[in-house]
């Protein structure tokens, strides 16, 4: 029997949700400790996926990922950031200034809950990304911080699938005090057609009512 992506994404979110790996005091002290990082986390899933070409990064932060990933272009609003080492191009992920399919690789680390705008951002990376490139980032799923967003990770698989991308791996981020993460990594499998956007019958019912009830798309 043939396993379809519906039956790959609900196994995938299934092992998210019940098995819980935040409870686990000796884990919490070994990760806390610098024995396990997310930014080893996050190494391992890049080594997984990234094949070759340019590797963008948009919100490159504290600048650590430029020095570890083999990232080729750089995106970052905050000048006194831009300023330090190698050199980073200012913009934001609603308004990438690169050219269209020109990178095999975005990743966004810690920067997907701070978005002005989920729909503009979305539709920058898939202009940017080439046909089968991979868009890798992390979404907190809970926390008692105050983040602007937090996911709930059925609906928010939904929304990014219907801007041409397709789930290809969810893991949890076996680290930060207060707070749960998980990374996902999607490929590309279609330009950006407004048309998915429009179409109720393109996505569950429960789903679409979620979304439209949200105005998700209107921010």
């Amino acid at each position: 029997m043939t396993i379809s992506h519906k039956d790959s994404v609900i196994e995938l979110l299934s092992l998210v949700i019940t098995k819980d790996e935040y409870n686990d005091s000796s884990q919490a002290s070994e990760i806390y400790n610098g024995t396990i990082s997310d930014f080893n986390y996050l190494k391992e899933v890049v080594n997984l996926h990234y094949k070759s070409g340019n590797f963008l990064e948009i919100g490159c932060g504290s600048r650590k990922s430029l020095e570890s990933l083999p990232i080729t272009h750089a995106i970052e609003p905050n000048p006194v950031r831009r300023r330090k080492g190698k050199a980073v191009v200012d913009g934001y992920a609603e308004a990438i200034p690169f050219e269209d399919s020109m990178f095999s690789t975005v990743l966004m680390w810690g920067t997907w809950c701070f978005l002005r705008s989920e729909k503009e951002a979305l539709i920058e990376i898939n202009r940017v990304l080439e046909i089968g490139g991979i868009y890798i980032f992390d979404a907190i799923i809970e926390t008692d911080l105050p983040i602007i967003r937090v996911d709930e990770p059925r609906n928010l698989i939904v929304r990014i699938e219907l801007f041409g991308f397709k789930l290809i791996e969810l893991r949890n981020v076996p680290i930060s005090v207060g707070q749960k993460r998980i990374i996902l990594a999607f490929s590309k499998i279609r330009e950006f057609d407004w048309k998915y956007l429009c179409l109720p019958q393109l996505v569950g019912g429960k789903i679409n009512n979620y979304i439209t009830s949200r105005d998700w798309y209107l921010r």
